[in-house]
C-alpha cells in the first residue's frame, strides 16, 4: 500500500492550480474529504506493507516491487479462504434435522427424562441438569445454524451428531 502524504495546504493549492474546473473540488467538499480520510496503519494486516511517500520524495520502486513479488504471502484466514462447497439443500437439511432433535428433547422433558436422551443418528446422548424451555432450545438452534453457515458440515449425516455435541457443550 502506498500513502501519498501531503500537507493539506499544499493539496488545496494544487487543487486550485488545476485549469479544468470540472476536476477541482470546492472548499467544502475538499474539507469534507479531509475529515473522512483515514490514514493507513502499518500495524494492521490489511495496511501492510505500507510505503509513505512525501510530496517531494523519490518513489522506492525496487522496494515496492520486492514487497509485492518477493515477499512471503501472509497466512490465510477466514476472510481469504474459500468456503467448502455444500449441498444445495444444506440449510434446509440443517433446519429440519435440528428441529427433529429439539422435538425429541421436548418430548423427553415432558416425560420427565433429563439424562441419557437418545437421539437417532447421534453418537452421544443428551444429558441435562435442568429442563430447558422452548425459547432456550430455539436460541441454541439459531446459534448452531449461524455457526454452521460459517463452518459448513461436509456430510449431512453428521448434522445431528454435531448439534447434539453443541447442545451438550452449551448447557
Amino acid at each position: 500500500m502506498i500513502e501519498c502524504a501531503i500537507n493539506s495546504d499544499i493539496a488545496w493549492n494544487r487543487n486550485e492550480d488545476k485549469s479544468d474546473s470540472l476536476d477541482k473540488y470546492n472548499r467544502e467538499t475538499f474539507d469534507a474529504l479531509l475529515l473522512r480520510y483515514e490514514a493507513p496503519d502499518s500495524r494492521n494486516r490489511w495496511d501492510s506493507p505500507l510505503f509513505v511517500i512525501n510530496f517531494n520524495d523519490e518513489i522506492p520502486f525496487d522496494e515496492i516491487m520486492a514487497s509485492l513479488y518477493k515477499r512471503k504471502a501472509p497466512k490465510p484466514n477466514l476472510s481469504t479462504q474459500s468456503q467448502p462447497l455444500t449441498s444445495t439443500n444444506f440449510l434446509y437439511e440443517l433446519d429440519c434435522r435440528t428441529q427433529q432433535v429439539i422435538k425429541i428433547i421436548l418430548n423427553s422433558i415432558q416425560s420427565g427424562q433429563l439424562r441419557n436422551i437418545v437421539i437417532p443418528n447421534a453418537k452421544e446422548t443428551i444429558n441435562m441438569n435442568r429442563s430447558l424451555s422452548v425459547a432456550e432450545l430455539s436460541k441454541l438452534k439459531r446459534q448452531f445454524i449461524n455457526y454452521s453457515k460459517m463452518h459448513p458440515i461436509s456430510d449431512n449425516e453428521l448434522i445431528v451428531s454435531a448439534f447434539v455435541q453443541f447442545i451438550n457443550k452449551s448447557i
